[in-house]
């Protein structure tokens, strides 16, 4: 992603689809899940049916972890429009380089999963996740 910002504007944007789109499918085949619970994180439309979901079954059935899992999806659509809209206003001001902002949280999630995997979660690093 360091290396989309350097592309210049006037570069074909199908260039700079397919190496998101790449970037993309990665997260979406490493990430299958977020707090035991399987999503995608890629995209945001499953969270909103989803969020349905846990609520109806929580209004229904008073399941208590479908609320917890409506919230969790809340939180992602949360992230999605979050940076959506602060990277929106950043467009204009630093033209192709506002995507450089979207490397902030993408580096801080890597340093904890790496923390992790280095440390309290090192034996865990050869169990398949489940989802997969």
């Amino acid at each position: 992603m360091f290396l989309i910002g350097w592309i210049p504007l006037s570069a074909p944007h199908r260039i700079v689809q397919v190496i998101i789109n790449f970037i993309c499918s990665m997260q979406y085949n490493t990430f299958c899940q977020a707090e035991g619970i399987p999503m995608a994180t890629t995209f945001c439309t499953n969270h909103i049916r989803q969020i349905g979901v846990s609520l109806a079954k929580y209004v229904r059935h008073r399941e208590a972890g479908a609320l917890k899992r409506g919230l969790v999806h809340i939180s992602m659509v949360g992230c999605f429009l979050g940076g959506g809209l602060i990277l929106t206003a950043c467009c204009a001001p630093l033209q192709e380089k506002a995507i450089w902002l979207a490397i902030l949280p993408l580096l801080a999630d890597f340093l904890i999963l790496a923390r992790a995997d280095l440390g309290r979660e090192h034996e865990l690093l050869e169990q398949i996740p489940s989802g997969h």
